[in-house]
């Protein structure tokens, strides 16, 4: 009888360990599950984040358009507003290149924003930050280019941050090698 005790003893001992062990291995995959949803809805939210940035900045390159492109508010009398309204991309244009310096899977974009960054300073009478602002968009391109073929866009904005920079050989070299590839580009050809 206490051999059969003992092996009762021992056979429970063996089964609150299995049970114990099989609970421990259910915590762990509720936790794994519960990281791999955290993960999920972190990614999601990223995202959006991404999406409706990229939204505000695709608002404010318009906006910039209008204000720049607009001969409405280059007579005489609306130039105060015009410098508001340039003075306020420009806030948006310090603010993204400051928030994105060191993110570069968005290169091309960052060195686009430096380039209106400094489009908007030359317009509103500030040469050495206009140029700091061409020269970084410059490097930035550059240097998107050394990692391997660069997109069309990117390289259209490299040709107009050379040619900001008075850079025109560069900008002639560069507007040609795009008209290879694409002869009937027209914005390449407003360059040269």
């Amino acid at each position: 009888a206490p051999a059969q005790s003992q092996e009762k003893d021992d056979g429970d001992q063996e089964a609150q360990q299995r049970l114990a062990a099989e609970q421990a291995q259910e915590k762990e995959a509720q936790q794994r599950r519960a990281a791999v949803e955290s993960q999920k809805v972190a990614e999601t939210k990223r995202q959006r984040a991404e999406a409706n940035f990229a939204k505000a900045r695709a608002a404010v390159d318009e906006y910039l358009n209008k204000v720049t492109e607009s001969e409405l508010l280059s007579v005489p009398g609306l130039q105060p507003l015009r410098r508001d309204l340039l003075t306020s991309a420009m806030k948006f244009y310090q603010e993204f290149t400051q928030a994105r310096a060191n993110d570069r899977t968005i290169q091309a974009d960052l060195a686009a924003a430096h380039y209106r960054l400094g489009r908007i300073q030359g317009e509103l009478g500030g040469k050495a930050a206009s140029r700091t602002g061409m020269d970084e968009a410059i490097r930035l391109y550059e240097a998107l280019r050394q990692q391997g073929p660069m997109p069309l866009n990117a390289q259209v904005g490299l040709a107009h941050a050379y040619f900001w920079a008075n850079r025109y050989e560069d900008t002639v070299k560069l507007c040609e090698a795009i008209l290879q590839a694409d002869p009937k580009h027209a914005e390449t050809r407003e360059l040269l």
